[in-house]
């Protein structure tokens, strides 16, 4: 079972109840058109003692990568940490 809440049109808010006692939260907000941060969690309810999930995300478009140089420092870091 599972449901979607759009608080503006820029957010968002999804939950969801499984039948083995997971539930899980999404809030995602889309601060430039293809450009989103989602921050999510998810907890055992059956299992409460249990520690719970967390997440962070972020999704950007490649003219915003481009304009911020990320492109350039995601290549320079794999190109240190692979050699």
């Amino acid at each position: 079972m599972g449901g979607l809440y759009e608080l503006d049109k820029m957010t968002s808010m999804k939950g969801r109840l499984n039948n083995h006692g997971l539930m899980g939260v999404t809030l995602q907000h889309e601060f430039r058109p293809k450009n989103s941060v989602t921050f999510s969690g998810e907890v055992d309810t059956k299992a409460l003692d249990h520690s719970a999930k967390f997440g962070i995300a972020i999704a950007l478009n490649s003219w915003f990568k481009d304009k911020i140089g990320l492109n350039n420092f995601i290549s320079n870091f794999l190109k240190i940490y692979i050699n």
